[in-house]
C-alpha cells in the first residue's frame, strides 16, 4: 500500500510519499485493532495529523470490507463531501490545523493497473525525472487547460503555477496552461509574446 500526504509544508512537490509493503489498504486499516496497531499506523503516516484513533471508537472490531470502512470514515472523520473510496483506494481531503490537506491510501495492485495515473502522485521527492517514461501514446491532459499560444509544431509545453491564496483555497485551485506547438527550449520566447487566452478542453481518455 502507498500513502500520500499532500500539504503545503512538504517540500517543493507539496507531498510526502510512503510505501507500506505487504498490506492492502483494507488490511492496513484493519491493523489498527492489532496490539500496537495505532502506534505503527502513525509511524507509517510519517506523523501526519490523521485522527485514526477515532475509527477504533466506531465498532468493537475492524471493518470487514471497504463498504464498512467507508461508513466508519464518514461517521467519525467528517469527510462526507471530500471522501472517495473504491475497492483499492481511500482518498480524503480535509482541513488541517492551518491549511487544507489531502490523504490518499492506494493498493499496489491499483498502481500496477494504472501506472501513468499514479506516476506523479507517487514520485517521492524533488527533482522530477529527466524524461518521461516511454509509451506508445502521447500525453493527454486529464482536465481542461488554458491555451497561451496558437497551435504550431508537434508537442506542447505545460505550465502549472502553485500559489497559496487563502486557507480554504490551497489544493486544486491553480490553473494549468499549455503552449501547444511549443517545445521547452522555445517556451521563454513564446511567453514574451502577448498571448490570446482560450480554453482548451482535454480530449476524452480512451
Amino acid at each position: 500500500m502507498y500513502f500520500i500526504h499532500r500539504n503545503w509544508e512538504a517540500g517543493p512537490l507539496g507531498k510526502r510519499v510512503r510505501h507500506v509493503p505487504g498490506r492492502t489498504v483494507l488490511e492496513w486499516f484493519q491493523g489498527l485493532w492489532e496490539p500496537d496497531g495505532l502506534e505503527r499506523a502513525h509511524a507509517d503516516l510519517m506523523a501526519a495529523p490523521y485522527e485514526l484513533e477515532l475509527l477504533r471508537e466506531c465498532g468493537d472490531g475492524p471493518p470487514e470490507d471497504m463498504v464498512e470502512l467507508r461508513r466508519r470514515i464518514r461517521m467519525r472523520l467528517y469527510a462526507d463531501n471530500e471522501l472517495h473510496i473504491d475497492d483499492h483506494s481511500v482518498r480524503i481531503r480535509s482541513m488541517g490545523i492551518h491549511l487544507e490537506e489531502a490523504f490518499s491510501f492506494v493498493d499496489d495492485a491499483r498502481v500496477a493497473e494504472q501506472p501513468q495515473r499514479w506516476a506523479y502522485p507517487l514520485h517521492p521527492s524533488w527533482p522530477l525525472p529527466d524524461a518521461a517514461a516511454p509509451g506508445p501514446a502521447p500525453f493527454v491532459p486529464p482536465f481542461p487547460c488554458v491555451e497561451l499560444a496558437p497551435a504550431g509544431d508537434a508537442g506542447a509545453t505545460y505550465l502549472l503555477f502553485t500559489s497559496l491564496n487563502a486557507r480554504h483555497d490551497t489544493l486544486g485551485w491553480d490553473e494549468t496552461y499549455v503552449l501547444p506547438g511549443v517545445r521547452l527550449p522555445r517556451a521563454a520566447a513564446a511567453l514574451r509574446r502577448p498571448p490570446a487566452r482560450s480554453r482548451c478542453l482535454a480530449p476524452a481518455s480512451p
